[in-house]
């Protein structure tokens, strides 16, 4: 399963360009995105967060492209499904409007909200990249309607907090441990997976799991999945933010570098000649 991270990722807010000077020195083999993305996710313990309107408020109130460029610079791009483009079964854009900054729509969305449910606390990871997550998702979610608390927790308080169901709006880095489809949305969108965090539990997402890892043919297990993706991505249970970029580089005469889809590459594969 996918290891979880508090949206850190070991890095840390830099401003302007930082692959630029890497690619003039090194090359650009290795800088694409890989297979760890950022989602947003609500408690849906909380019946006031089991409003589908209020979650696509969430996301809609959201400009990932503003996002990513002030908290994480080139280390990111914005993402509009769960699954990153490195693996196979990528679907481009599956999350349609829903995952498109439109302030206006969001605004729409949140004005039509009892006014208790328009208060949201942000639980996060106390560092100096979640406090700029927190602060530009914040801000951007107030302008929408929504009065948001950012709510710190140091890193091991924050597992906790996850770990006891007490969180509510939350964000978390997925590092799936193996280059598929079903490495990133099993274990976020299944019932009783101890890493679904938003507490889903939804008949339609489970049948089409069980039966894609029921599914011998690789053609029939991706679209499969693609059906979980969908589905999942029109009740946001968890809201995309971000895919992270690698930070290999080599020069041109490096041969043999191949980087996975899950940002890692073989030692022994690589030679060296001018």
């Amino acid at each position: 399963w996918p290891r979880f991270l508090s949206g850190d990722f070991d890095v840390a807010p830099i401003p302007g360009p930082v692959f630029g000077d890497a690619v003039i020195a090194f090359g650009d083999q290795g800088l694409g995105p890989v297979g760890r993305v950022l989602t947003c996710g609500f408690n849906l313990e909380l019946p006031r967060l089991r409003n589908r309107s209020l979650r696509t408020a969430v996301s809609m109130a959201i400009d990932r492209e503003e996002l990513v460029r002030n908290v994480y610079g080139d280390l990111a791009e914005p993402a509009e499904n769960l699954v990153p483009p490195s693996i196979p079964g990528h679907q481009r854009g599956a999350c349609g409007e829903a995952c498109r900054s439109d302030l206006d729509r969001a605004r729409a969305l949140v004005a039509s909200l009892p006014e208790r449910a328009r208060s949201l606390t942000l639980d996060f990871s106390d560092s100096t990249v979640g406090q700029e997550l927190a602060k530009g998702i914040a801000d951007r979610l107030n302008e929408a309607g929504f009065v948001v608390t950012p709510r710190p927790h140091l890193e091991e308080e924050f597992g906790t907090l996850i770990r006891d169901g007490r969180q509510e709006l939350f964000c978390l880095v997925t590092v799936g441990d193996y280059p598929r489809q079903q490495a990133f949305l099993e274990p976020l969108l299944r019932s009783g997976s101890p890493d679904n965090h938003t507490g889903l539990d939804d008949e339609e997402i489970d049948d089409l799991l069980a039966r894609a890892r029921a599914t011998e043919d690789p053609a029939n297990r991706e679209l499969l999945y693609r059906r979980v993706e969908r589905r999942a991505l029109t009740l946001l249970p968890v809201v995309p933010l971000a895919w992270f970029r690698s930070r290999l580089a080599v020069k041109p005469y490096v041969s043999g570098f191949v980087l996975d889809p899950l940002g890692g590459f073989d030692v022994a594969r690589l030679q060296i000649g001018r």
